[in-house]
């Protein structure tokens, strides 16, 4: 259950994508005259996703890569999911009035705090869950760095043996005393390339 790459892919970033035009655009089409009937679809439709959204809690993507929301942020969502859709139905019950203050100060009053709180929340388990995976995955090459040191060593120790061993055997031993020290040179390379990456 990796993370994403490709940053497009990113599910905050899909998400942010998904109720950023409601969230700067909404005063704007709320403020526009009734001319306009096509930016009021899209906002309308805008205005669906998001509450789609924040009622699933942003599982579509935050479940694949393994940060759920908790109860306190699907909560959260739900509330904000309220407010946007009260706000929507004010609009509607409003269109044609020549006053859209109501539903503007409506929008900043109540809907915006509401969703930024929202994304507050969804980008907490998110990042909270990627700090922890980034610590544990820190402890894990840890361990295997440890683990590869005691097997250089050990390495190192069985080639020192063997050429104590091979001297022993004098000249029959000779090659074997070779392949000692090659041993030896690569258990040695393998304890400065762990110390090298120890160091960062």
């Amino acid at each position: 259950m990796g993370l994403p790459l490709d940053w497009r892919r990113d599910p905050i970033v899909q998400i942010e994508n998904i109720m950023l035009p409601v969230l700067t655009g909404t005063c704007a089409i709320l403020m526009a005259s009734d001319d306009q009937p096509s930016a009021r679809v899209r906002w309308h439709s805008n205005v669906q996703k998001v509450i789609g959204l924040l009622r699933s809690g942003a599982d579509e993507w935050l479940e694949p890569v393994g940060f759920p929301l908790d109860t306190a942020g699907r909560k959260i969502c739900d509330d904000a999911a309220d407010a946007l859709a009260k706000l929507n139905g004010q609009v509607e019950r409003d269109a044609g009035s020549k006053s859209p203050t109501a539903a503007v100060t409506t929008f900043q009053t109540e809907c915006l705090p509401s969703l930024i709180r929202a994304l507050d929340a969804i980008r907490a388990v998110f990042i909270g869950g990627v700090l922890v995976r980034q610590s544990q995955h820190a402890a894990n090459t840890e361990r295997a760095l440890q683990e590869l040191s005691t097997i250089s060593k050990t390495i190192l120790f069985i080639s020192i043996n063997a050429s104590i061993e091979a001297g022993r055997a004098g000249d029959a031993g000779r090659s074997f005393s070779v392949i000692a020290g090659d041993i030896r040179t690569l258990a040695q390379n393998a304890q400065q390339t762990i110390a090298a990456i120890k160091a960062g």
